[in-house]
């Protein structure tokens, strides 16, 4: 009657009301007794709610862009079919980016010498795994290790085979001996290792409880990686496990998955710019 466009008016209007619905439930308990507004208030659950608004824009740019190009039940298609691979792509291409294979967790880590760094030239590192290894290392192998079990990103950076015998000082220690971390003595759950050469190895920190130990270097999968960053991953913005599980979820976490989001909905709102350039309207 007054020429409203009613969705737009729908959703205007729900915003605030449901603001104010939520927060007068928040003063009465599960038998409708009087409580302060605190007692039902979660922090961990707002933090939770503010990735779970970036992602409903996310899927907003994508309607933007498809529907230059596209009808409206084409568009709800494009949403639906974007919606279900960006919560499978980390099954379906995620995994296939970053190609490693772990031998063992770190359970914990003994320095021979503790008045040196763990990167120093000479350092002798015990590392006790969370559980016995079916495959130790073997001697001689180099040691890269990573938080994630994909082994990205890698915590200690390019390192050269170690040339010569473990047994050798001076392939060890000697002028010309090259720059590596090495296996020199390996079990089931004990790995020995050996920081070689003269200066101290780049590493972003030592191994810590939990860490992933590998015997080779990352492998990046270039074409994987394209089609992981362009698909969105709401997997990033679903937090509902974590506060589900009770899981404190960190305000560095939240501010990262925000400029995600940014550049996702930068992203497609830029195609949806590029699509209507030379769209005909009439």
């Amino acid at each position: 009657f007054y020429g409203w466009n009613f969705a737009q008016t729908a959703m205007t209007m729900l915003l605030p009301f449901m603001v104010v619905a939520y927060v007068g439930v928040l003063f009465f308990a599960k038998h409708w007794k009087i409580q302060p507004i605190t007692t039902d208030m979660n922090g961990q659950v707002f933090l939770a709610s503010v990735p779970l608004a970036l992602a409903v824009l996310v899927l907003s740019a994508v309607a933007t862009a498809a529907s230059t190009r596209l009808g409206q039940v084409m568009t709800i298609v494009v949403c639906c079919g974007v919606f279900v691979l960006a919560l499978l792509s980390n099954h379906l291409i995620g995994r296939h980016v970053f190609q490693n294979r772990s031998f063992g967790t770190v359970g914990s880590l003994v320095l021979a010498d503790s008045s040196k760094a763990f990167n120093d030239p000479g350092q002798t590192a015990t590392i006790t795994l969370t559980a016995p290894t079916n495959v130790p290392p073997a001697v001689g192998s180099l040691v890269y290790f990573s938080p994630s079990p994909s082994g990205f990103p890698m915590m200690n950076g390019e390192i050269v085979p170690f040339r010569g015998e473990i047994g050798d000082i001076n392939a060890v220690m000697g002028p010309n001996a090259s720059e590596s971390m090495v296996v020199t003595e390996s079990a089931r759950q004990v790995v020995r290792l050996r920081v070689t050469g003269t200066a101290p190895i780049s590493v972003m920190r030592e191994p810590m409880s939990g860490d992933y130990l590998f015997t080779t270097k990352t492998h990046t999968n270039i074409p994987a990686l394209v089609a992981w960053v362009c698909i969105p991953n709401l997997q990033l913005l679903w937090l509902l496990d974590a506060v589900t599980q009770n899981r404190t979820i960190p305000l560095a976490y939240v501010a990262m998955s925000g400029m995600y989001a940014a550049l996702e909905i930068g992203m497609f709102l830029s195609l949806g710019v590029i699509l209507f350039q030379r769209r005909d309207v009439g």
